[in-house]
């Protein structure tokens, strides 16, 4: 009884200095604004009110900031990983770990937003009759077969076709081009962008509405920069010790170009590729170095055509195989630029334009309004 009581109490005092020891190192340590690994920005200390306090946003702020800013939470969160698939789940936080790729299907959706946005871009469209209008699918529904049986996602093509449908646009069906082709790497394993090479079968799709030329794929010079890309589904899920993709170009710099990145708000020299990025957690920024509000694209040795693109993060690998085809090109992302897109677009008078985006945007962001202001 002896024992048993001395092995119960060093239990206790075991249990209670490791939640000792958990206070007092979230105590000292600092808060860290961003998460590389997850690659987003965390939730900073919340300032109390009154007005948050009645509402219970002070209370729900602070719980999500105790998650963000504990101590080892990326240990912890490659921990929760390892114990899910030791318990056969074989997913974590919304992402299923298959043995060719991780999938994050999309369980829910707003439908209020994608309604407003198909209206958005109706209105836009019957105001510009030179609008093409292009949704790229999430990779889930390029492969969907290999979700599991009993998971009931979002129809994401189902919600393509309905918004091409009620466009009142020139659309550009990307969507079967990249299913005809999906035996290929057309999407990183990791992560839930396009390759370069699927953003080149997207180009080719863009080029026979735009009247482009379109090149064969044996005519590029195809150059591998990384081997060790670990995207967002691997920052989302903690699968850590996922096998990383490769990231490879398709065309090289050119020096007749000219290219400014408004990141900062004002005109900067930029290039198409940012090699600093690829020795970072967030190598897609390699592509034009990231979201941004507004690029400009001059070529002087380009055909007299200019295009506005509205766009996401999936057009940034997909630039590049536009620019030897327009003298001027103008790349707007609604969710950063705050100026009067009618303003921009009478100023500049474009002969295209083009609202370019994956279906997940489409469907959760509420910047479209953007497009008749």
């Amino acid at each position: 009884m002896k024992n048993k009581s001395i092995i119960s109490n060093l239990t206790t005092y075991i249990f209670l200095l490791i939640i000792f020891f958990f206070f007092i190192a979230n105590l000292i340590a600092k808060d860290k604004p961003f998460s590389e690994q997850e690659n987003r920005y965390l939730q900073t200390a919340p300032k109390l009110s009154l007005k948050k306090l009645a509402s219970g946003d002070f209370t729900s702020e602070y719980e999500k900031y105790l998650s963000d800013q504990f101590v080892f939470r990326n240990a912890w969160i490659a921990l929760k990983a390892r114990s899910e698939l030791a318990l056969g789940k074989m997913q974590n936080n919304d992402v299923f770990n298959h043995k060719q790729m991780l999938l994050c299907p999309i369980l829910d959706y707003r439908e209020e937003t994608f309604r407003a946005n198909i209206d958005n871009v109706k209105r836009f469209a019957e105001q510009n009759n030179k609008v093409f209008f292009a949704l790229i699918p999430n990779k889930e529904t390029v492969y969907s077969e290999l979700l599991p049986k009993n998971l009931e996602p979002v129809d994401m093509a189902a919600l393509i076709d309905l918004a091409y449908s009620e466009s009142g646009a020139r659309n550009v069906e990307i969507k079967e081009t990249l299913i005809e082709n999906k035996s290929e790497y057309i999407y990183y394993n990791t992560d839930h962008h396009w390759t370069s090479l699927g953003a080149y079968y997207g180009s080719c799709t863009l080029s026979d509405q735009l009247g482009l030329s379109k090149k064969d794929i044996s005519s590029f010079d195809r150059k591998l920069v990384s081997e060790s890309f670990r995207g967002t589904n691997v920052s989302a899920s903690g699968f850590y010790w996922y096998a990383p993709d490769s990231m490879e170009i398709f065309v090289n710099e050119n020096n007749d170009i000219t290219i400014l990145n408004y990141s900062t708000g004002k005109a900067e020299k930029s290039s198409c590729y940012a090699p600093e990025y690829l020795e970072k957690k967030d190598k897609y920024k390699f592509f034009f170095g990231g979201n941004t509000p507004l690029i400009e694209i001059e070529n002087k040795t380009a055909q007299k055509k200019s295009i506005l693109i509205v766009r996401d993060s999936f057009c940034d690998s997909l630039l590049p195989f536009l620019i030897d085809e327009y003298s001027y090109i103008s790349v707007i992302d609604l969710r950063y630029f705050n100026e009067s897109l009618s303003d921009y677009i009478n100023k500049h008078n474009f002969d295209q334009i083009l609202i370019l985006c994956g279906i997940r945007t489409f469907t959760e962001d509420n910047n479209f309004y953007k497009l008749n202001q």
